[in-house]
């Protein structure tokens, strides 16, 4: 029998009892630790810069809403608005 012959015939099935079904949910619960540990260490590093700007997030809604109380910002967002539905249509269906 020559060599190519001996390759060329099919293995014989091997039992592995679960190992590679072990070693595959071993490495999932490793990789879904690393990411929950990743994503907690992103968090509670900006954790504090988002105490530091919760009183200018709310300092910006209340300007934000004082100014679109005016009517230039009305006269804007109604120009704004008939532009955006006059725009050129470049395919019809």
């Amino acid at each position: 029998m020559s060599l190519d012959e001996a390759l060329s015939e099919p293995l014989a099935p091997v039992r592995d009892d679960g190992f590679s079904v072990g070693v595959l949910l071993a490495a999932r619960h490793a990789e879904e630790r690393r990411r929950l540990l990743l994503w907690g260490a992103v968090f509670l590093a900006l954790l504090p810069l988002l105490l530091l700007l919760a009183p200018l997030a709310q300092s910006a809604v209340t300007l934000m809403a004082r100014i679109s109380a005016t009517p230039l910002f009305a006269y804007a967002a109604g120009v704004l608005m008939l532009l955006w539905a006059s725009r050129p249509r470049l395919l019809r269906l």
